[in-house]
């Protein structure tokens, strides 16, 4: 009995040895709170934390449906390399395009119909539109690092299990008229818990409300 027991205290002190050797990790949370020049919470805001020697995260693939002649999400983050869809749910024509420069591309006129997916290779921010209802607009954020997040209608946002470090905190959103570099903070992560906050200057933004059919007879015939 004693034997045994001497074995479980050598066990209990060789388990403590080697996690006292283990290197411990040390994670925080990142809150970021966006708000407008009056003060007004900022929702679908991206933000993004870059370090040094940190691979970006895996592409996926990902689907944004045309659905009531509109698209179904109005801000869509991707890793850089992913593929999406934009499969057309109407009953009338749509006809996606985007000229930005991280992707530039086209899906011909279709109805009901879903085209081969869209690679984005590039990190950035691509505006797209339809050449047919020019209400409908969407944006994919093509991010290059594993934390990222989006603000929420309060105009906050929360990365969790951030590993304390320094980091280059950005922020972007499709309406801000500020100069992307100029968003850029330099912060340092530790001790459970950092904040960060910023002040945009937005533009009005053009609805992505689809027009009363009854104002609008495009939406029956595509056109």
């Amino acid at each position: 009995m004693w034997k045994y027991r001497y074995l479980r205290i050598a066990a209990c002190g060789i388990v403590a040895w080697f996690c006292a050797l283990a290197p411990s990790a040390s994670w925080s949370a990142v809150e970021c709170t966006v708000l407008d020049s009056s003060k007004k919470p900022v929702s679908n805001a991206v933000i993004t934390l870059k370090t040094a020697g940190v691979k970006p995260p895996v592409p996926a693939h990902f689907s944004v449906q045309q659905k009531g002649t509109q698209f179904e999400k109005e801000i869509v983050i991707v890793p850089v390399g992913s593929t999406v869809n934009f499969p057309n749910k109407d009953q009338v024509r749509h006809h996606i395009y985007s000229h930005s420069v991280a992707k530039k591309f086209e899906i011909p006129l279709a109805e009901t119909y879903s085209a081969p997916p869209i690679t984005f290779e590039k990190s950035g921010f691509v505006a797209i539109g339809c050449n047919i209802h020019d209400w409908m607009i969407t944006h994919i954020a093509v991010v290059d690092t594993p934390y990222y997040a989006q603000t929420g209608l309060d105009g906050s946002a929360v990365l969790d299990r951030i590993p304390d470090g320094t980091y280059t905190v950005s922020v972007w959103h499709p309406a801000s008229r500020d100069n992307p570099d100029s968003l850029k903070k330099e912060i340092r992560v530790e001790a459970g818990r950092a904040t960060i906050s910023y002040n945009l200057n937005l533009r009005p933004m053009k609805s992505r409300i689809p027009p009363d059919a009854a104002e609008d007879d495009r939406r029956e015939t595509g056109y």
